[in-house]
């Protein structure tokens, strides 16, 4: 099930704290979205719980500069708030994979009933782009979806402290 008001809601969310958030006009679904290097300052990968309240509850926040920061909320493996630094070859590999032709597709659906996963751009402008990454979203942001896991997984996180 999907709902424009839905992805209002989850933008409104995501603005908090920003009240003068700008996102960049969205194209048709499916359509590739050409991201510059230079363009994004960072990524959010947040994954929910969904309606049936079995997956777990986290967001990795990448900065293309090299710092990371994780939340990790209920059934989350690891509970709270940490920060890491990038590793320079890591975020080569971050950028590389933003920047790929097709690497990401405009996708503003959004799932009730289902484990989801979103995917917010902010660029230097401080524009920004949010794209869906499961529930019938493309392949592409799915894939991107994982590959940002896998990065967040393999980073040495310490700590936040208050």
């Amino acid at each position: 099930m999907r709902s424009p008001l839905s992805l209002t809601v989850l933008v409104f969310v995501f603005a908090c704290g920003h009240p003068q958030i700008a996102l960049r006009p969205q194209p048709a679904n499916g359509t590739p979205l050409g991201i510059a290097v230079d363009s994004v300052a960072r990524i959010t990968l947040t994954r929910g719980i969904g309606g049936w309240g079995n997956g777990a509850d986290y967001w990795f926040e990448f900065s293309l500069v090299g710092h990371a920061r994780y939340h990790g909320g209920l059934r989350s493996p690891i509970l709270g708030d940490y920060e890491a630094k990038i590793p320079d070859s890591t975020l080569t590999s971050l950028r590389n994979l933003l920047t790929h032709p097709g690497a990401l597709r405009a996708s503003n659906g959004f799932c009730y009933d289902a484990f989801t996963a979103v995917i917010l751009l902010v660029f230097a402008d401080s524009t920004r782009s949010l794209v869906t990454a499961s529930c019938g979203a493309p392949e592409e942001n799915t894939r991107l979806a994982d590959a940002l896991d896998l990065i967040g997984g393999h980073l040495s996180w310490r700590p936040m402290t208050p």
